[in-house]
């Protein structure tokens, strides 16, 4: 009987801890099958290449954009299965908020139309020259409601991501018993923009690291407000080369002009009105570079204007003379060009693709104003141009 008491004493304890280690795996089990399952793909670094040289006209307005949108040389792709559970769960990529300074200024952008707003502008490190940076997210899960190419402000940041990433993953529904894995990308792109202040001619741009892509896994999700944890996959980096800005502009030499002699008595000035023979005036635009959108120039008087009409001018400080004005006229000497001080006209000569030195060809004379007075008889104007 003792005996018999001793065995029954000695297998409880090996009874109880075998259900104890029995309830143990199945926890473990069901842990498991609620985690996330890990994306694949990703990794490598690609280039986002600006052109060697980059021509922006002098000229150009703040805002206006130096070059299109360029795309990094590759794309991150990951391939994310959704675990066999019935709720929700989050997959996607997310782009990393580049770390080189801000420029302080915003551009506004409507290129993609499932993104219209603005950018926050990073400093590309040469004055008057920003950068917007842009994030596009691509997702495909299999037509589980999550399929679609959105496009971001890698500067901003919007909700279910983490701190410093933006992304757009997707929320979908898995039915138990009809798993599924979705296919998601992430690239990075680039559009040069100028910025207030004068344009540093010479100066390079910024070059190194822009930003990373990783997969986004997480969940389940339920409430809308949880922080979307990076998955372990291997990121993808992006980083940019440098480009060297020029500064576009012309060389224009002073004109000077010489109206000829001519005596008061002659019969071309003979009344108020009259005229002498036009002379060419030859504006020269020499070594103009490549790559502007256009070239645009203005006249502008520098004394008094006699009649806006006929742009005739009255004579300068250093004259003598007295009782004539100069006009300027066209190419063909048949009608008046326009002076002003506002308005510009664009040259129709200049070739975008080969640059190169144009003439805008013009001509003058002297008018008769009133009662002729012999002297010198000077006159100036104030040629202006603008690159575009």
């Amino acid at each position: 009987m003792e005996m018999t008491t001793l065995n029954d004493t000695n297998t409880k304890p090996c009874r109880n801890i075998f259900m104890q280690l029995l309830a143990f795996m199945l926890l473990l089990l069901g842990s498991h099958s609620a985690m996330a399952a890990a994306c694949s793909g990703g990794g490598g670094t690609y280039a986002i290449n600006l052109p060697a040289t980059i021509v922006v006209p002098r000229d150009l307005a703040v805002g206006q954009p130096i070059t299109p949108w360029i795309l990094g040389s590759g794309i991150a792709s990951y391939s994310c299965p959704y675990p066999n559970v019935y709720t929700y769960y989050a997959r996607g990529t997310a782009g990393q908020k580049p770390s080189i300074a801000p420029a302080g200024t915003t551009y506004s952008d409507n290129t993609y139309p499932s993104y219209t707003g603005y950018y926050n502008l990073y400093s590309t490190g040469v004055a008057g020259i920003g950068m917007a940076v842009m994030y596009i997210s691509k997702s495909d899960n299999g037509g589980y409601g999550c399929s679609s190419t959105r496009y971001y402000d890698l500067s901003q940041q919007t909700p279910n991501t983490t701190t410093g990433w933006t992304g757009a993953p997707c929320y979908t529904r898995v039915y138990q018993g009809q798993p599924v894995t979705g296919s998601f990308s992430g690239q990075a792109a680039v559009r040069l923009v100028r910025i207030a202040g004068p344009m540093a001619s010479g100066g390079r741009t910024y070059a190194g690291s822009l930003t990373q892509v990783c997969a986004v896994a997480g969940g389940p999700y339920s409430t809308g407000s949880g922080v979307v944890p990076l998955d372990s996959a291997p990121c993808a980096s992006f980083n940019i080369t440098s480009a060297t800005i020029q500064a576009a502009a012309c060389t224009t030499p002073d004109v000077l002009v010489d109206l000829g002699s001519h005596n008061v008595n002659d019969t071309d000035l003979a009344n108020i009105g009259s005229t002498t023979t036009p002379v060419a005036v030859n504006i020269k635009l020499n070594n103009c570079p490549a790559g502007m959108n256009a070239i645009q120039y203005r006249i502008e008087p520098k004394t008094t204007v006699v009649n806006q009409a006929l742009s005739v001018v009255s004579l300068d400080g250093n004259a003598s003379a007295s009782g004539v004005g100069v006009q300027l006229l066209n190419s063909a000497g048949t009608a008046p060009f326009a002076l002003s001080t506002t308005t510009f006209q664009t040259f129709s000569g200049y070739n975008p693709s080969t640059g190169g030195n144009y003439v805008i060809p013009l001509k003058a004379r002297y008018y008769r104003t009133g009662v002729l007075k012999p002297g010198t008889a000077t006159s100036s104007m104030v040629f202006t141009m603008q690159y575009l």
